[in-house]
């Protein structure tokens, strides 16, 4: 756990020792409604023994990565978690610095080691384990790439929880699923199997959990978890053992689990259509020639 620490000891005068009083961030303001004295808190940045985080704001020292961002949401309004950050903290990892985030155009931005600001005219928030965070639709718009923002979207809620973000980008949407697409998260790729399954009578649930795992597209009554996989993002060496040991837990629970690529979805629609037909409609079952002899995506 990484802490901000002073650079020596805690050596004050009265007046410096009455900042300690004003919680973990402080402003100039509250300096002079208490003190009244700016050199001293001058003199104490200067020594180390207060840190400047941003133009304005002051912290007297050992902060948590995670406990300095809600300081920040909470002490300035403008103030969003973004970046890497954002990364993080959708992906359940512990915060590091320096704290990455948004601030409106207005204010000046910052780059130190304990934070790293850049200015937006707009940014759409929510709340996400107490820190104000981007939300990670817009997060795909401003950063290009998906990274973070798959496990914000999965679980039993995650298909509803992007649908809002959506809503709230209307004008880049379109720019957002392309990426999305590219990833295999909520991708065109998925809805075309979801629609397959429709004309076969049946309504597929999305991120459904299976022993704590999301998976795409699921039948419960019929116990059928369907993964679309996207080799940009399921070929990473942690999603890729994840994804493993995700259907090893469902087989064991009774599912049957089907696998799709995206060049299955692309190239072989067919071949998907035929492989759900004989399962769930119970079809003559057809043994197709070794894949590198057919298909488009294993030459």
């Amino acid at each position: 756990m990484q802490n901000i620490r002073p650079k020596r000891p805690l050596t004050y005068t009265k007046n410096i020792a009455i900042l300690f009083d004003m919680g973990e961030l402080f402003t100039r303001k509250d300096v002079k409604q208490s003190t009244k004295s700016i050199y001293a808190l001058r003199k104490a940045v200067a020594s180390g023994e207060v840190i400047r985080i941003m133009q304005g704001w002051y912290t007297k020292s050992c902060t948590t990565p995670l406990g300095l961002a809600r300081e920040l949401c909470r002490k300035i309004p403008d103030f969003v978690l973004a970046g890497e950050s954002a990364e993080q903290l959708f992906s359940g990892q512990e915060l590091t610095f320096p704290i990455q985030g948004y601030v409106k155009h207005s204010r000046r931005a910052v780059s130190n080691e304990f934070v790293v600001t850049t200015r937006k005219r707009t940014v759409q928030s929510f709340t996400h384990n107490k820190v104000r965070v981007v939300t990670g639709y817009q997060k795909l718009i401003f950063d290009g790439h998906s990274s973070g923002v798959e496990r914000l979207y999965s679980g039993r809620s995650g298909a509803q929880k992007m649908r809002l973000h959506q809503r709230e980008h209307p004008r880049k949407r379109k720019r957002a699923d392309t990426i999305l697409k590219r990833y295999g998260a909520d991708s065109g790729a998925e809805l075309k199997v979801a629609n397959l399954l429709r004309k076969l009578g049946f309504e597929p649930e999305h991120n459904y959990l299976i022993g704590g795992y999301a998976f795409d597209l699921v039948l419960p009554k019929k116990k059928i978890a369907i993964e679309i996989n996207s080799w940009e993002f399921h070929s990473e060496r942690g999603q890729f053992v994840a994804d493993h040991v995700k259907g090893n837990e469902a087989v064991v629970r009774g599912w049957t689990v089907l696998r799709f690529s995206g060049s299955d979805i692309a190239h072989h629609l067919g071949y998907v259509s035929e492989i759900l037909q004989e399962i769930l409609k119970k079809r003559k079952r057809r043994f197709r020639p070794l894949v590198w002899r057919w298909h488009l995506g294993a030459n």
